[in-house]
Parts: C-alpha cells; sequence; structure tokens
C-alpha cells in the first residue's frame, strides 16, 4: 500500500536495513535506544501543538521531528510499534510508557494503536492463561493457597537466588537455545528435543515443538486473538500438556 509510510526511531542504519523495509523508503530518526524516550516526548510536545524551537537529542533534526508530528497527525490510523526485548537498558518502562501516552494523545483527534512486539517463545499465550485460569498474570505463587502476585518477588532469577524453591521445573518448548539456569536444587526440564543444556538435570523429558509436531493455539502479540497452530510433520514426542498432565495425575 503506497499510501501507507514508515518511520524507525533507534540505532539504525540505512545500509543494514532489510529489503522489505528499504522498499518503504522509511524515515529515520537515528537514536541510542535509552534515547527513543526522549525523542518519543518531544513528539507528544509537538503532537499537542506546542512549538519545540530547539532539540537537545544528539544526532536528530527538530524539522524531521516536526515533519513526523505532522504525520501522526494528519495520519487516519497511526500504530506505535515497539519491539519489547529491545528495551534492555535501565528504566526502560518509561519508554514503554511514553510510546503509550502518544497513541492516547493522538485518539484524541484521530485513531492511534499501540502495538507491542513480542512473545516469541510463547510468554504472551501463557500470560493469558494464567489471567483467565487465576485472574492474575505470570510471576504469581500459589504458596499461600490462594493466587498472589508480584512482579519482583516471583521473578524466577529472585525465587532461585533467595532460596525460595527446593525444585525447579523448567519448560521450554520452541527453541533450543532456552536452558534452565544453573542451580543446586533438583531440576526438571520439559523441552525442545534438542534444547542447549548446561549441564544435564535430574530429569529431561523431551517433547514436541508448538504448530510443528502438534497442534495448538498460541496468543497473537496483541493478545487480542488466539491463532490456531497446525501440526507440520509426524513426531513420536508428546506436546508438553500431555506430559504435565500425566505428571499432575501421579501426584
Amino acid at each position: 500500500d503506497t499510501q501507507r509510510e514508515l518511520v524507525l526511531i533507534g540505532p539504525w542504519k540505512p545500509s543494514t536495513l532489510p529489503t522489505e523495509l528499504t522498499a518503504w523508503k522509511p524515515t529515520i530518526i537515528p537514536v541510542a535506544l535509552p534515547a527513543i524516550g526522549e525523542v518519543i516526548a518531544s513528539l507528544r510536545t509537538m503532537v499537542a501543538g506546542r512549538p519545540l524551537q530547539v532539540c537537545g537529542i544528539e544526532g536528530v533534526d527538530i524539522h524531521t521531528l516536526n515533519n513526523v508530528a505532522c504525520r501522526l497527525r494528519q495520519a487516519k490510523y497511526s500504530v506505535i510499534g515497539w519491539a519489547a526485548g529491545e528495551l534492555d537498558f535501565p528504566h526502560a518502562e518509561l519508554t514503554v510508557q511514553a510510546l503509550v501516552e502518544l497513541a492516547r494523545d493522538l485518539n484524541i483527534t484521530t485513531r492511534s494503536g499501540a502495538l507491542p512486539l513480542g512473545g516469541a517463545q510463547g510468554d504472551v499465550t501463557m500470560n493469558q492463561v494464567s489471567l483467565w485460569q487465576c485472574g492474575r498474570p505470570l510471576r504469581t505463587s500459589f504458596s499461600r493457597e490462594v493466587a498472589e502476585h508480584d512482579p519482583v518477588q516471583f521473578e524466577y532469577r529472585h525465587v532461585l537466588g533467595a532460596a525460595g524453591a527446593d525444585a525447579l521445573l523448567w519448560l521450554s518448548t520452541f527453541l533450543p537455545h532456552t536452558p534452565p539456569p544453573e542451580t543446586d536444587i533438583p531440576t526438571i526440564v520439559i523441552g525442545h528435543p534438542a534444547i542447549d543444556l548446561l549441564r544435564s538435570p535430574d530429569v529431561f523429558i523431551p517433547v514436541g515443538v508448538p504448530g510443528i509436531d502438534h497442534a495448538g493455539h498460541i496468543y497473537r502479540s496483541d493478545v487480542v486473538v488466539a491463532l490456531p497452530l497446525r501440526r507440520l510433520r509426524e513426531s513420536a514426542l508428546p506436546p508438553a500438556a500431555d506430559v504435565l498432565a500425566a505428571i499432575t495425575a501421579r501426584l
């Protein structure tokens, strides 16, 4: 669609862009990842109609920012997207907040959506399942017989580091390069048959890859739609769900 326009903000270089992106002739605002929040804050100021005479962000041209702000205001439906996994720096949540607030500001006069991209290994789907099963997202504990959510206290590295667990069940079925963390407690791995284990776990059960070895469902990154996954090949490996159900039945 020739009417669509693309703006890239971050450490992008025209010489390294994929052909698919180059074809769009994108506008590039080249900044380091931690500076994206400042760029978005400047755009919010301009979108709100408040003039910005000087831009203090290194490498960013004030005229380019103003052009992008005008295009956002005039767009019938803009999408503000980001890859959450790339925002790996202190206080990155403030950058995400700025991105969401930019979409909110635009919705005052036009239409705009915020689209976080991520969840490549099923974590978005797992989070949705957790929400409909117990009303809490991931990092929820049932040790007190009720669902208790704490995103800091129940982060797995914090739990292991604080000696808060006496056994580890590690589930990883999509990719082979997601081994369990090294720990001294008994470890059970239910995972990809070629998972790159740093050491031999106490128990390893290889299982099929969803959408390749067996059917299933996975949520889109916008968490709105659950997409069906179909089996693409014959495999003797069981789905992880069957293994977990068999373990549960024996408890």
